[in-house]
């Protein structure tokens, strides 16, 4: 066996002197590929994936192309597979995630109205193609999940392209800095079978060359440059504190500087941005954030509306503007809204302000109706009644108590009671003590009466009442107003419930619907009702001339918007969350009340007097002082008429009865009434009967139930009359 043994040895020996050894060359597409690109994408997650400061379970979504080439649909695969394993490991040392994973398969119908509710932290996309990258992120910025501001790792292994890593990695920088300002994105370049160059972005520092072509960083404002931050090959990086430096470093710096000068889009809504956009409560936070980062402004003053969203995605107005690039961010007295949250970064709440439907104010009602609205109507009715109950019983009592002639007249009964009714002395007074005590009775209710009148009437004419006010949005519905408002109110009522639906079919927003003080004079004419800000309306000169519904109101919170991953976000917030609870906003809206409700009528004092003295009015005049003017006295002044023409037609009446011919023809007229009368008193009442009746009364008459005293006073004048004819 031996001698075999060395046989075989020294055969193959001289064999090999007369062969020829080949080398294999790598295999791209080879499990050594697939596995060093995992491993890399697993040490660049421990490094860039740190979520030790979050409070909660970062949310992490890998990106799965379907038709990847080799070796990218193997490393995506087997990635996943692992990651799973680890995350449901449980062990101790492995970080957690909520994974999930989106498809690009039947994206337009799986994504387009997708409802996460948390964003995402982390994305990993492992891609082949350049085209294929930009669809990915197009189709990732639909979701709701979108986080502009999250963490990329992204991953290009295609093993026909092996050179230009930094030109890819620029385009691809570039284009998600332009579309999303997201600038934690991390490409790692595959430029061999097992190895990866690491690429970062750097806009807004002085790091790495410019990717427009310039060797050196020319800006720090918003200027795409790449660094290469490392290598790693075959699952191990390459100077590894460098890299985990690089990759720590915080993309927008704290102090943006003032070389970066951004556009502000201010949209005139007064008293938040008033005319000119050179004041105004957001004008003024503004100017406290220039001051307090540094940097520079471009303020665009205009009128457009906020801006909606259309059936193709577009967005209209200045949303539109921040969308093309033209505006960095915008104010207005723009409230939060879920459709410009899902499309634009937002601000933290710093005001908050208040809509109404503003609507005519109530006019006064006429002065003279005053003096009746003293009293109520049932108070009017039982005073007329205890009249002519007191207007009938003393002409009763006069006639059967054998009063003086005066008190059996029924027209001077009337102007009796009249006089005593309203407070006036009546000179005719009775002489038997029934209507006496009656007409002490009379006098002390009407005192009381009319004291408690007159001493209304100081009230009414210093606090004149106004005609209905309608206080709800059904009555404005019911009076048929022309209701409207700004176009981003409209959504407001866009809802099933049936009142917000009869608003939302007949809310105009055209053009003649904005907020101006146009507008406004047209509500205090009563041709519209308009939903506004109530401190809008507090600022103008028809403020106390119209009438915001106190059944409605709507409260909202103000915020500012930019496009999403605007790079002063995050301080913005910040230092609004300071201005917050340092309580400056509140002094804010303290000092605007105090202008409008105490300086400004100062100031409009101020103004009047100036006038009164160039015109030598008086200047101690008080507003709050009460002239009366005819309007006042109308009441009075009808009831005069009325009575001169009463009195003038019925003098014409007496001069007319007095005329001889008219006379004679009443005669005529009235000869065979006459002539019934006579026969009915002859027959019902004879003449010994009439006289009998005659008698007794002329006796009763005598008879007269009067005090003692008046009787002895009576008693004594007698006496002297008959010693004086003596």
């Amino acid at each position: 066996m031996k001698k075999v043994y060395y046989l075989i040895l020294i055969c193959c020996q001289i064999s090999n002197i007369f062969s020829a050894i080949y080398l294999r060359s790598w295999n791209d597409r080879g499990p050594g590929a697939v596995n060093s690109g995992i491993k890399c994408l697993e040490e660049l997650e421990k490094i860039y994936f740190n979520s030790s400061q979050s409070q909660q379970v970062p949310n992490m979504a890998v990106w799965h192309t379907h038709n990847l080439s080799a070796p990218a649909m193997e490393i995506e695969v087997l990635y996943l597979t692992a990651l799973h394993l680890r995350i449901t490991s449980n062990k101790s040392d492995e970080q957690s995630f909520q994974l999930k994973v989106i498809s690009d398969k039947d994206t337009d119908k799986k994504y387009d109205g997708i409802l996460d509710v948390a964003l995402t932290d982390f994305y990993v996309i492992v891609g082949d193609d350049m085209e294929n990258l930009n669809e990915t992120i197009e189709v990732i910025s639909r979701t709701k999940s979108f986080n502009a501001e999250a963490r990329f790792l992204i991953l290009f292994n295609n093993p026909d392209k092996r050179e230009g890593g930094k030109n890819i990695a620029c385009k691809f920088l570039t284009t998600l800095f332009s579309k999303f300002r997201a600038v934690n994105v991390v490409i790692i370049y595959a430029f061999d079978a097992f190895s990866y160059e690491i690429f970062i972005g750097d806009p807004y520092g002085t790091n790495g060359e410019n990717c427009v072509g310039s060797n050196n960083k020319d800006s720090v404002c918003g200027t795409m440059a790449i660094v290469e931050a490392g290598k790693c090959t075959r699952g191990k990086i390459s100077n590894y504190d460098e890299t985990k430096k690089w990759l720590e470093m915080d993309k927008i710096p704290e102090e943006m500087g003032k070389e970066c000068v951004y556009t502000f889009c201010a949209r005139v809504q007064e008293p938040f941005i008033n005319k000119g956009c050179k004041t105004g409560l957001e004008i003024t936070i503004m100017n406290f954030l220039q001051e307090e980062m540094g940097f520079g402004l471009i303020t665009n003053c205009t009128n457009l509306d906020r801006g909606e969203r259309d059936a193709n995605g577009k967005w209209s107005d200045l949303l539109g503007e921040v969308r093309k690039g033209k505006c960095d961010i915008i104010a207005g007295a723009f409230f939060p809204d879920y459709d410009t949250h899902d499309d634009f970064f937002a601000t933290d709440f710093y005001l908050q302000d208040y809509y109404r439907f503003f609507i005519p104010k109530a006019s006064y009602e006429p002065r003279w109706k005053g003096l009746l609205n003293i009293y109520k109507r049932e108070i009017w009715y039982a005073a007329l009644t205890i009249f002519l109950i007191s207007w009938t019983f003393w002409f009763l009592a006069g006639i059967f108590s054998y009063e003086s002639y005066q008190h059996r007249q029924i027209i001077l009964i009337f102007l009796n009671v009249l006089a005593v009714t309203l407070g006036v002395s009546a000179n005719n007074r009775p002489e038997f003590l029934t209507l006496r005590f009656f007409f002490a009775m009379l006098a002390l209710y009407s005192l009381i009466l009319t004291s408690l009148y007159t001493s209304k009437l100081i009230d009414v004419f210093t606090h004149p009442k106004t005609d209905y006010q309608i206080d709800s949005i059904e009555e404005v519905l019911d009076n048929e107003f022309p209701i409207g408002g700004r176009l981003e109110n409209y959504d407001w009522f866009d809802n099933d419930d049936e009142l917000d639906r009869a608003i939302y079919l007949r809310y105009n927003h055209s053009e003649a619907f904005r907020p101006s003080p146009e507008t406004i004079r047209q509500i205090t004419e009563g041709k519209m009702a308009l939903l506004i800000s109530q401190y809008y309306v507090e600022q103008t000169e028809y403020r106390n001339n119209i009438f915001g519904v106190s059944k409605e109101m709507f409260s909202n919170h103000l915020e500012m918007l930019a496009e999403r991953g605007f790079p002063l976000m995050r301080r913005i917030n910040k230092i609004l969350g300071f201005f917050r609870d340092a309580g400056i906003a509140s002094k804010l809206f303290i000092d605007f009340n105090f202008n409008k409700t105490i300086l400004m009528p100062i100031k409009e004092l101020k103004a009047k007097l100036k006038i009164m003295e160039d015109t030598n009015e008086n200047l101690f005049l008080d507003d709050n002082e009460v002239v009366l003017t005819p309007e006042h006295l109308e009441a009075p002044f009808r009831l005069l008429i009325l009575g001169l023409c009463i009195s003038t037609f019925n003098f014409l009446l007496e001069l007319m009865f007095n005329i001889q011919a008219v006379r004679e023809f009443l005669a005529r007229v009235w000869k065979p009434f006459l002539e019934k009368r006579e026969k009915f008193k002859q027959k019902f009442f004879p003449k010994k009967e009439m006289q009998k009746y005659f008698r007794i009364r002329k006796t009763l008459r005598n008879v007269r139930f009067t005090p003692p005293i008046r009787r002895i006073v009576k008693r004594k004048n007698r006496k002297i009359k008959k010693k004086k004819i003596k």
